[in-house]
């Protein structure tokens, strides 16, 4: 897992970390620039596409955990804040075997922690368990990302 900002120094690094890495970081800031609707935007068929999402956080007990097998997720926050939990394989009990892409496992407490808010991103393997979605205060407002799906 990485988390860094937009504006790192370490972007060029981050970048080269991965082929397609820099292709969907432009084509995510361009999407930021247009105000792209919600949806799913192909720019390198399954290898490299792009979700635009946006939904109001939930309390932590409501959160579950997701794990993917085949890509990499790029988590790149817009408006609003979130948390993403993010616990070891060994500390969860799955609750939805692999369907396609993603397993999915009951919320534990207390679990790794990373504050979202516009600019922010983390950078998440295949097999790295996270649970995204959950809510940074007791009144949360609508959240609007960024999901760049990169095949590992």
């Amino acid at each position: 897992m990485i988390v860094s900002y937009l504006n790192a120094e370490q972007m060029p690094s981050i970048c080269a970390s991965h082929p397609l890495f820099a292709k969907g970081f432009d084509a995510a800031q361009k999407l930021m620039a247009e105000h792209a609707a919600e949806g799913r935007y192909e720019i390198d068929g399954e290898r490299l596409f792009i979700n635009v999402v946006s939904y109001v956080p939930k309390a932590r007990e409501e959160s579950v955990f997701e794990s993917h097998r085949r890509y990499i997720d790029i988590q790149l926050m817009v408006e609003g804040e979130e948390i993403i939990g993010f616990a070891e394989n060994e500390l969860l009990t799955v609750t939805r075997p692999f369907e396609g892409d993603a397993e999915l496992y009951g919320m534990i407490d207390p679990c790794d922690t990373v504050v979202m808010y516009p600019g922010k991103f983390t950078v998440i393997y295949p097999g790295e368990p996270h649970a995204p979605g959950m809510a940074v205060t007791s009144a949360p407002e609508k959240i609007r990302k960024i999901i760049i799906k990169v095949l590992a």
